[in-house]
């Protein structure tokens, strides 16, 4: 029989405490002295005994360890405190969520050497466990002190093969786990330690160290979700709930989210409510879903309790006023919950706060909103489309930036949001405009093409333009597909009121491939015009006037043209103007246009705060005098300047062509190279040409044939048609003059007749 020396050890000390108390006996009365001697004897044979005999060794164990202050130190009782404390610790951290407080009874092993102790603090600083500050160098300046002691030997356990996997992997530096490191987390899962199973699962779900599988993520979780590990719980309800690696089962889910939630769990139980809310299980849906959402909240889950006030006020189960709902909102948003942060970007984006009982209006505030929604991310991947939607100007004038409206369109696209496709519409149009981005058509079309395919139709104007500038106009299949597209769009919404303008426009137009149809273009014009277009509503007012595709009718085109007016257009003005000079039978007076002009440039100025193409066009009129009093290069080039700080092509050419040009006097010239040659960077070729004449004509900047040749060469690139037979000396003075007053329409095109036709006079020096 082998012979436990702890189980001797503890033997001989029970016999030595006897021994000690027969001592202090001794001067007690001498007729006790045979029931000592009998005391001694039985303790020496108990000794023995629990020496031989486990079970009485481990009663035997308790009693002594159970004497406190007596035998704490003493190394049997010390080691089985231990222990129990680590035992306590894992249940903690692992079973109940309780990171701070599993931390403290590590941190306490650790004063007494534990190595294993020692290693689950590396390895929770390490790893943020819990919901503990991550603290990867401290993790390891603490690995390195344990690493050897835990390497040595055969693992005692599951737990420390499993640190000696996780210590090497903080220590070797790279973000992916090994494969030896994982097959010894394998081996810890074998061996019975929970949280080795859960790392193993996510290991199969996330691939890396393994190829990814979902059967094996869900086996290697069940092991750890039935050992009590809490997060483990809640991954089995999650894929229970989404159908990973098994059957969807709404009823396992809730099994299992009800256990995590037991454990203390308080994701788990907004889980719950979630699933409620959502009608997958109970009974009630929203209205029942409240009372859990509380719980959840009261268990400390921030998210929950703003669900919670959300659904009370959405369904009207509150009678607290909307002031205080939203200040509530704004007490969890200062708290981080990025549910909250949403939920205020989008009450101050539409500037009502509203259910059955009651409405809370406030001023709209973009500028505000985009900052809630800013604080959302990353949690909430959806307001990337709203952000995006906001620097784009689709909301106000003050919060205009493409170049973040172009970078969160792309983020929104990226993290496959609900909204993606709609994203891709926006990024399309970006593209095809060149705000924010380089110019790029084919990435547009590519764009309006994804969108358009998966059913969407918001790209459905920019996929016909992005057609046709690649195609050209005089493309009779190309013009075909636009007018599909447009048709398409119109019958998946009635109401899409740019699909309507451009559809009229084809008909009008009667390209290859499309029949004329002036009656159903001012069909279409009409539609557009009555949902709001000004331009729709100047080309239905001419119709009318005209007579061009229904009946002539100057009384019902007088309104239409107004309204055009109104929002600062020249040709509707025009046409008023016509009116009142040629026609009789209607109430025009010159004061009454003049007011309208008026009204119109200063609607027009407003919008081209927040719109590129409205502040080119706008810097056109002043430089035209189009109906004004007279030309103001001073106000053109501030509208230039605003297009172009909008990000705009058009409106970097044109301020570049101000400044750098002989008609303005008070012209920038250093600003106006920059300008240009921003434009060329979004891909104009004709900035790049206006640079090489002033290159080669030596006049704002030192003459430089050098650099004239790189931005001929670069003009080449962009789409010039330069003839080589041509030298630079021969430049023709009307293709400088065609520089020095021709304004770039939003489109990109210069106005009256192409520019590109007339560099005739420039000399190809990629030779």
């Amino acid at each position: 029989m082998t012979v436990d020396k702890n189980r001797l050890s503890v033997g001989f000390q029970i016999r030595s405490l006897f021994l000690k108390c027969y001592g202090s006996l001794r001067g007690f009365a001498s007729h006790v002295a045979d029931i000592i001697t009998v005391s001694v004897v039985i303790s020496f044979f108990a000794g023995l005994a629990v020496a031989y005999f486990p079970a009485l060794y481990e009663r035997s164990l308790d009693s002594v360890c159970k004497w406190d202050g007596v035998f704490e130190h003493y190394g049997p009782c010390k080691l089985r405190a231990n222990e129990e404390k680590l035992r306590k610790a894992n249940k903690l951290l692992f079973e109940q969520g309780r990171g701070n407080e599993a931390l403290a009874l590590f941190q306490q092993l650790s004063e007494d050497d534990h190595p294993i102790a020692i290693g689950m603090v590396a390895f929770i600083k390490g790893t943020g466990f819990s919901g503990l500050e991550r603290d990867l160098d401290a993790a390891r300046e603490i690995a390195k002190s344990v690493r050897n002691e835990l390497a040595t030997g055969e693992p005692e356990n599951g737990q420390q093969l499993f640190l000696q996997a996780t210590i090497e992997h903080f220590l070797d530096g790279d973000p992916e786990l090994s494969l030896e490191n994982f097959i010894k987390l394998r081996e810890a899962a074998s061996r019975g330690f929970s949280h080795a199973s859960y790392v193993v699962a996510v290991q199969y779900f996330n691939g890396g160290a393994v190829k990814a599988s979902r059967d094996r993520f869900f086996d290697n979780m069940l092991v750890a979700a039935e050992a009590e590990h809490v997060l483990a719980m809640e991954a089995i309800g999650d894929a229970f709930r989404n159908g990973i690696g098994t059957d969807p089962s709404p009823s396992s889910a809730r099994k299992w989210y009800e256990r995590a939630s037991t454990a203390g769990s308080s994701t788990s139980q907004r889980k719950i409510g979630e699933m409620v809310a959502e009608g997958l299980i109970g009974e009630g849906g929203l209205g029942a879903s409240v009372s859990i959402f509380e719980v959840a909240g009261s268990m400390g889950d921030a998210l929950s309790s703003v669900l919670a006030e959300r659904i009370k006020f959405d369904l009207g189960l509150t009678d607290e006023p909307s002031e205080v709902i939203l200040k509530k909102l704004s007490e969890f948003a200062d708290q981080e919950i990025a549910e909250a942060n949403f939920l205020l970007g989008h009450v101050w984006l539409n500037g009502y706060l509203t259910n059955s009982k009651q409405t809370f209006d406030i001023e709209r505030d973009p500028k505000l909103a985009a900052t809630y929604f800013e604080r959302s991310l990353p949690t909430s991947n959806n307001a990337h489309v709203f952000l995006a939607e906001i620097y784009s100007g689709m909301h106000s004038s003050t919060t205009v930036d493409f170049a973040l409206a172009a970078e969160h369109a792309q983020k929104c696209i990226d993290s496959s949001s609900k909204y993606s496709m709609g994203c891709k519409a926006l990024l399309a149009w970006l593209n095809l405009e060149g705000l924010g981005v380089p110019k790029d058509i084919g990435k547009a079309e590519a764009l309006a093409r994804e969108e358009y395919e998966a059913g969407g139709v918001f790209g459905a104007v920019t996929l016909s333009n992005a057609i046709k500038v690649r195609a050209g106009e005089n493309d009779k299949s190309a013009n075909q597909e636009r007018l599909t597209v447009l048709l398409d769009a119109i019958e998946k919404v009635p109401t899409h009121a740019h699909a309507h303008l451009h559809l009229a426009w084809l008909y009008e137009l009667g390209p290859p491939g499309i029949q004329h149809n002036q009656e159903l273009a001012y069909e279409h014009f009409r539609i557009s015009a009555d949902y709001g277009i000004p331009v729709a509503s100047c080309n239905t007012g001419f119709c009318l006037l005209k007579g061009n595709g229904t009946e002539k009718d100057v009384a019902a085109a007088i309104p239409y043209l107004e309204a055009a007016a109104r929002e600062g257009l020249v040709p509707p003005l025009k046409h008023l103007f016509e009116v009142l000079e040629t026609e009789s039978g209607h109430d025009l007076t010159r004061d009454r246009l003049y007011q309208i002009r008026d009204e119109g440039l200063e609607r027009l100025k407003s919008k081209a705060l927040q719109s590129a193409c409205t502040a080119n066009a706008l810097g056109k009129r002043y430089e035209k005098g189009e109906l004004l009093e007279s030309i103001d290069l001073s106000e053109a080039n501030r509208w230039y300047e605003v297009s172009a700080t909008l990000g705009s092509l058009s409106g970097k050419y044109n301020y570049g062509r101000l400044n750098t040009g002989h008609i303005f006097e008070r012209r920038n010239p250093g600003d106006g190279l920059r300008a240009l040659e921003d434009a060329v960077e979004l891909g104009s070729a004709e900035a790049a040409l206006w640079l090489a004449y002033l290159y080669l004509n030596g006049d704002i900047v030192d003459e430089d044939e050098v650099t004239a040749k790189s931005w001929l060469n670069e003009a080449e690139e962009l789409g010039a048609a330069i003839d080589d037979q041509l030298i630079l000396s021969e430049l023709p003075s009307s293709w400088v003059l065609a520089f020095q007053g021709r304004v770039m329409g939003c489109d990109g095109s210069i106005s009256e007749r192409d520019l590109l036709e007339d560099v005739t006079g420039i000399a190809s020096l990629s030779e």
